[in-house]
């Protein structure tokens, strides 16, 4: 499903993000 797939993608690069952003932060 095109949907779910375009999800989980945003999903994982929003957490790539929170993490980077926590690395950054310590």
């Amino acid at each position: 499903d095109i949907v779910l797939s375009l999800t989980i993608l945003f999903l994982v690069n929003k957490t790539e993000v929170n993490n980077k952003i926590i690395i950054i932060n310590h």
